[in-house]
């Protein structure tokens, strides 16, 4: 089998660890890979190159495509879409894996579809012979999404989107200094053409004051709410203000809203207003450990089901261009097995995958609204967006969990279930959804866009898009509800080691519950500090600025309840009158949580206080969430230490063994490996033995033998009691020193510093979100005032968990889960990393020889004519 990989369109980071994924597995898998350079101009230029394994390495931290990327006008007109299939015929391929945006995708599908007119053309003008009509006879078609917009439909992410996120907020922290200083306005533009996202996301992120959306066009009059409310932050005490506007914001009548037009605003009512149009700086940099892990998972997981969908005999089905990414936390395509031409693909209650036969075209049914949408409108109706909302009166529906953008229509939603997917490891972050159509190339034809909710306007923005809108609304003081006050207390402290996003998670709970009608205190020190009556009521003001700090400004440490000092915990609680007490740290905070409502039987003043956990630690070894808040930065700061060290092996011929945080979870360890392209990953939860490190060392001397020049190791800080970091290092540099240098770096707190990343900043305001909307359901409204336990994430959604099932999913021995979600990635590590042709050395070589060393050789090397000891 032969399959092409291609980008085009805009570029963005994450293009290149999508290909690199990609060819590995189909390398794997068997499969001879092809790139076309330079996108559709290539394929109608013949710039088609064979790739092997070497060819995609060293390329998982460069930013934008290797293979070149190019909008080509040529491929616009149907001689062009010719070319292209001849030259693709010529090197007999006819499966076509798309890495790019809406237009890209929907050149493929173009391609497509006329597929069987222009083989037909080809054969008739004598360019090609009648074998090919049979040999290629179907071009089949992957789709991965990559825009730094997010603006695709049927995902909630789109690869490069957290990379630009990067980039916007280190440039607006950096702007904040300076504004600051001169106590300056600044109105920041960003990309994103008709989509808010990266407006939004930054908004929050950054804790600006107002934000334009396309999304949300301003009402009349948007100049006066602007500014009245940049005032309020200056009267409480804000130097500086800031305005972000997505390049694409209109107003209610479909009248673009410039920067420009925002400062003279600005200007006219006395602000010292600046202009910054971030431009390209969006697009480029190092790739985020989020858009590398997205890309790697859907590359690795898309690939084995591509070739078992292409190599069924005589199996009309194609892979149509699909929505592919990040849906409701989970990947979802279907099963290859049995697949007939009359088969379409529906969710059941069961909420597996099902065939069945069937004469309409190919539908993905979503069961939970039980309707039918044809998929080809669902992933090309993104082009048509646009027209419909500059044409729309804008109506808008906002519902608890999705954004819908309604124009004088009646609204159809969908929202997509979780399905379980038990061939591969739940990967509970991003959920792959690849879907099958059809071949007939009239099926496009035969839908009728008015009976599709995706061509009547409704446009989804991805299922947190109204959270952020709300969040973004009540924090920045546009949309408070005002409550009066309810005469409820609640309280935040952190406990355990500092975690990147507690501060922006300090502030989120603070405006949050002010807006909900709490008073909001903050407990400095942790359970020390509440046991010694450090405690402080947070007003709005309070928490200015938080939004971007790293560190913890309330501080931390790992003290717990006890015996000793519970005595004045209780008293500090009755004192302020708290009724909700939040604990957001890592596993001290949780145990010390357990101990508290132990300590009700002694106490029965407790058993009227909530007390819930909320996961703020790097090493994300807490129950109740598939993933903490501060991991993402920590993972960040590992893959640049990473990306730094292997630069300067490579100049050296070095093998790296780095040790990573996380106690005795080894979530740090696996997932930077698999984000770094490290070949080998050391955890506490696969175990180490002697004969796993000498399979490694062969392994890596048959690497270092065909001439690779770097090798990377990664262990967690516990992975062994026996084998620690310095051990294996030194067996590896003593055993490897004739082929290659070997080096120990233990990374240590520079992994627990920094600015929170955007993923960070986001979840922390979400699970601040979900805590309250808690606290008003179940404490007042329901009246379990002494609700406890935790909250966390799962499959992208936050969710409660009751104390005593908290306690039984956590494993106190090991201080980590009793389940852990990304232990089935340690393999992909493995795969994906080492050429399987560089491990062929033989399991005896070398053991003859009378050296206590492996592969000592010494006799074979003359040190007169070989100063290096190279063999």
């Amino acid at each position: 089998m032969r399959i092409a990989v291609l980008t085009s369109g805009g570029d963005s980071s994450g293009m290149n660890p999508a290909i690199r994924a990609f060819v590995r597995a189909a390398i794997i898998k068997g499969a001879e890979v092809f790139a076309v350079r330079e996108g559709y101009t290539g394929l109608v230029q013949d710039s088609i190159v064979k790739l092997d394994w070497g060819s995609v390495a060293g390329i998982l931290n460069r930013g934008g495509t290797v293979i070149g990327t190019a909008r080509s006008t040529d491929f616009r007109t149907k001689e062009g879409r010719k070319l292209a299939a001849l030259n693709l015929i010529k090197h007999k391929i006819n499966n076509l894996l798309v890495i790019g945006g809406d237009g890209s995708l929907t050149g493929a599908n173009t391609l497509r579809t006329e597929w069987h007119d222009i083989l037909q053309a080809l054969l008739k003008e004598g360019h090609i012979e009648a074998s090919c009509i049979s040999e290629l006879s179907t071009l089949s078609i992957v789709g991965i999404v990559g825009s730094i917009d997010n603006d695709m439909c049927g995902t909630d992410i789109t690869i490069g989107a957290d990379t630009a996120c990067h980039r916007i907020l280190e440039c607006i922290d950096s702007i904040l200094s300076t504004a600051v200083s001169h106590q300056r306005s600044f109105v920041i533009e960003v990309m994103g053409r008709n989509c808010g996202w990266l407006a939004l996301a930054t908004g929050i992120g950054s804790g600006a004051d107002y934000i334009l959306l396309p999304e949300n066009p301003p009402p009349p009059g948007w100049e006066d709410t602007m500014i009245e409310n940049l005032e309020r932050g200056r009267i409480s005490g804000r130097r500086c203000s800031m305005v972000i506007v997505a390049e694409g914001a209109i107003d209610r009548f479909g009248n673009p809203i410039s920067s420009n037009y925002v400062r003279e605003v600005l200007e006219k009512r006395g602000y010292d207003a600046r202009i910054t149009i971030l431009g390209h700086v969006q697009r480029g940099g190092v790739p985020s450990f989020l858009d590398r892990y997205i890309v790697t998972i859907i590359s690795i997981h898309t690939t084995p089901t591509t070739i078992s969908i292409l190599t069924i005999p005589n199996s009309n089905f194609q892979f149509q261009l699909p929505i592919t990414g990040y849906k409701n936390g989970m990947y979802v395509y279907p099963s290859p097995l049995s697949i007939s031409p009359s088969s379409k693909f529906q969710l059941s209650n069961s909420n597996k995958f099902q065939l069945s036969n069937s004469n309409s075209p190919t539908l993905l049914k979503f069961t939970n609204s039980n309707s039918q949408i044809p998929i080809s409108n669902i992933s090309f109706s993104n082009p048509h967006i646009p027209i419909k909302l500059s044409n729309s009166n804008f109506q808008f529906q906002l519902s608890n969990s999705n954004f819908h953008f309604q124009p004088n229509s009646t609204n159809s939603n969908f929202s997509i279930p979780n399905p379980t997917i038990p061939t591969i490891p739940t990967t509970p972050t991003f959920q792959l959804l690849t879907i099958l159509s059809s071949s007939s190339s009239s099926l496009l034809q035969s839908i009728d866009p008015n009976d599709c909710y995706t061509y009547q306007g409704t446009q989804r923005r991805g299922g947190t898009f109204d959270e952020f809108n709300e969040i973004f609304s009540i924090c920045a003081n546009l949309n408070r509800r005002h409550k009066e006050p309810r005469g409820y207390n609640v309280a935040i402290l952190h406990s355990g080691g500092p975690s990147p996003g507690m501060n922006p998670a300090v502030r989120a709970f603070t405006r949050l519950g002010i807006d909900a009608g709490f008073r909001v205190f903050g407990v400095f020190n942790g359970f020390a500090g509440l046991a010694n009556g450090d405690i402080k009521e947070l007003t709005w003001m309070t928490v200015n600025g938080w939004a971007v700090m790293g560190g913890a400004e309330l501080g931390t440490n790992r003290s717990v309840p006890n015996d000793t000092n519970i005595d004045g915990i209780v008293q500090t609680l009755q004192q302020n009158s708290i009724d909700a007490l939040l604990m957001f740290g890592g596993y001290n905070g949780y145990v010390g949580m357990t101990n508290l409502h132990t300590y009700r039987a002694k106490f029965p003043v407790l058993e009227r206080v909530a007390m819930i956990c909320a996961p703020g630690t790097i090493a994300n070894n807490v129950p109740g969430t598939e993933v903490s808040i501060g991991a993402d930065t920590c993972l960040n700061n590992i893959l640049d230490a990473l990306d730094k060290i292997k630069q300067s092996a490579v100049a050296s011929r070095r093998l790296f063994v780095v040790e990573v945080m996380g106690a005795h979870c080894g979530y740090l360890c696996a997932m930077a490996a698999l984000a770094s392209g490290a070949e080998r990953a050391y955890t506490m939860e696969e175990g180490l033995s002697i004969r796993k490190l000498t399979d490694d060392l062969r392994m890596f001397i048959g690497r270092f033998r065909h001439n690779n020049r770097i090798g990377l190791v990664l262990t967690s800080e516990n992975a062994s009691p026996t084998y620690s970091t310095h051990y294996i290092y030194d067996l590896f540099h003593e055993e490897g020193k004739q082929l290659f240098d070997a080096r120990e770096s233990i990374l240590g707190h520079l992994q627990q510093g920094g600015s929170p990343s955007p993923l960070d900043r986001l979840n922390a305001s979400r699970c601040m979100h979900f805590f309250i909307r808690l606290l008003e359901t179940e404490a007042l409204e329901k009246g379990n005032r002494g609700i406890a336990g935790c909250i966390g994430s799962s499959s992208g959604r936050y969710k409660f968990t009751p104390m005593d099932q908290m306690n039984r999913e956590i494993c106190h021995k090991f201080r980590r889960p009793t389940f852990q979600w990304w232990t089935g990635l340690l393999d992909l590590v493995r795969h994906i990393a080492v050429n399987p042709e560089d491990d062929t050395m033989p399991h005896d070589e070398g053991l003859h020889i009378n050296s206590p060393t492996i592969y000592s050789q010494k006799s074979q090397i003359d040190l007169k004519t070989n100063p290096q000891m190279t063999l």
